[in-house]
């Protein structure tokens, strides 16, 4: 079974070419395989393509094109602004192990349009923050799901790395651990984890800072 990979992704560029995008991203059910749709997407196969057609448009493996094998997803936040011509929406959901940062890539060059990404797959533990625009990926910061939450909610990642640690003991050998494994955070934020499995289970601790 295939780990989820959850994205959030906000387009935007003119009306007209959201209009068409969303049209042609809403006929993902209408499609067998996610290369079939992609290429439809970005207006370069029809639906109803078979195996032997895109395997003959894509050299090497014509199942893997995109990023993902699949993305279930919904659009929403859809605004349009009439004086600058201007629209933008999102689009969320889970794909197969990996984020579609290929389509989303090509759905920019071939709309012209910018895209902020975010994805988060906790099985393999990895997660990412994008800007896209028509002329490719200007940034990709990529980072452990546990990083990503530490920047998105610093309290839901303290309460949930705490659960991780739930029943240690706590010595120097778990804070050194906690300093090596998530050097991206502060040792204030650190050291409330430590708090909080004390609150949990009433254990004393053993912590000499150096």
């Amino acid at each position: 079974m295939a780990n989820n990979c959850w994205n959030w992704i906000s387009l935007t560029g003119e009306t007209a070419n959201m209009e068409l995008l969303a049209n042609r991203l809403g006929k993902y059910k209408q499609t067998k395989y996610f290369t079939e749709w992609g290429d439809y997407v970005l207006g370069i196969g029809a639906i109803g393509d078979t195996e032997e057609v895109f395997k003959k448009r894509h050299k090497h493996d014509p199942y893997y094109v995109y990023g993902t094998k699949w993305f279930e997803f919904e659009i929403d936040n859809i605004n349009i602004d009439d004086k600058s011509g201007q629209c933008d929406f999102r689009i969320t959901g889970d794909s197969a192990w990996s984020p579609p940062i290929t389509l989303i890539e090509r759905i920019c060059e071939k709309y012209n349009l910018i895209a902020e990404m975010e994805y988060e797959e906790g099985g393999m533990d990895f997660a990412g923050i994008l800007s896209i625009d028509a002329s490719g990926i200007k940034s990709h910061d990529q980072m452990t799901c546990h990083e990503y939450r530490y920047k998105d909610d610093v309290d839901s990642w303290v309460e949930n790395l705490a659960y991780n640690y739930e029943g240690e003991n706590y010595t120097n050998e778990l804070w050194d651990e906690l300093k090596t494994d998530h050097d991206y955070a502060s040792e204030k934020d650190l050291l409330r984890v430590i708090m909080l499995l004390i609150e949990w289970d009433n254990k004393p601790i053993e912590i000499n800072k150096q």
